[in-house]
């Protein structure tokens, strides 16, 4: 028998221990796995840099180029920017694609 009630409550059984031990083992596993793979792409998308300028010591804040695609199926192109303090209206996009191709326009969806 899996399961014996006594009182409304759930009597564990030896069989039943043992398909509860592997499904948490199970649920560990795949939780590992996944925190893995957030903690990898943390580590491979390059952050964002703060910056004093030397020069005139106005702050340059600069996000390198990071994939900006919604899929895999989309195409592969990447966004980025750079913000000075003495323009601060003023956000200049970096935009590139793979390979050797012409950007003629970017437009965005917000």
């Amino acid at each position: 028998m899996i399961q014996q009630f006594k009182n409304d409550k759930i009597i564990i059984t030896p069989l039943n221990q043992t398909r509860h031990t592997m499904l948490k083992t199970l649920l560990m596993i795949a939780t590992l796995m996944l925190s893995g793979c957030a903690s990898f792409n943390d580590a491979m998308t390059p952050g964002l840099t703060i910056k004093q300028d030397r020069f005139n010591g106005y702050t340059v804040i600069n996000q390198p180029l990071v994939g900006a695609a919604s899929s895999f199926s989309d195409d592969f192109n990447r966004l980025g920017f750079t913000w000075y303090e003495d323009a601060p209206t003023a956000v200049y996009l970096t935009v590139g694609v793979d390979g050797i191709q012409n950007i003629m326009d970017v437009t965005f969806n917000v």
